[in-house]
């Protein structure tokens, strides 16, 4: 935990975040960042909630960028704004006549991952969903974020979450 402590030093240092050693703020928000590793270690859904500019999203990035310099291995963020685009352009839709699925943002992405054509499965991947938690739309992902880890789609189709993957949502408030 030192080692990873004194690379998100490096990173915030290297991004030009405020970071100095021994004062209180940065020491606390260090702790947090800790925190989301250690989560994310034990969860692949994980829920970040503060107001804007708490930091929820530097402390993801910082994270990310600390684990790739620690351990080798590439961190990819996915961000997705769920307020931004309809359930059918996050999820996917069933086009009635021809019984043809269309792939929408979210499964898209968990698509690519997994047909692994770039590498994508030796690679951290973190696809965050970024703003106010709907109902409309997290219902979905209640099998995603359960220990089934499985998309179903409306034509039937399953798609498991591989284990590099972590689900996570940036929050206001619950």
């Amino acid at each position: 935990m030192a080692a990873l402590r004194k690379e998100i030093a490096a990173v915030c240092k290297d991004s030009h975040l405020v970071f100095e050693e021994g004062e209180q703020a940065s020491s606390q928000w260090v702790d947090k960042v800790l925190q989301l590793y250690q989560i994310q270690l034990l969860a692949h859904g994980v829920m970040m909630v503060g107001p804007s500019g708490s930091g929820k999203s530097s402390a993801w990035k910082v994270l990310l960028k600390a684990l790739e310099k620690l351990e080798g291995v590439e961190g990819v963020a996915h961000v997705i704004d769920p307020k931004a685009i309809s359930k059918e352009d996050l999820y996917g839709v069933l086009d009635p006549n021809t019984r043809e699925w269309t792939d929408g943002l979210f499964t898209h992405i968990l698509r690519k991952i997994i047909d692994n054509v770039r590498g994508e499965i030796n690679k951290r991947q973190w696809i965050i969903f970024d703003g106010d938690v709907d109902p409309e739309w997290v219902e979905n992902l209640n099998s995603v974020l359960d220990d089934n880890k499985l998309l179903t789609l409306p034509n039937g189709e399953r798609l498991s979450i591989p284990p590099n993957v972590r689900i996570m949502f940036e929050v206001q408030d619950l």
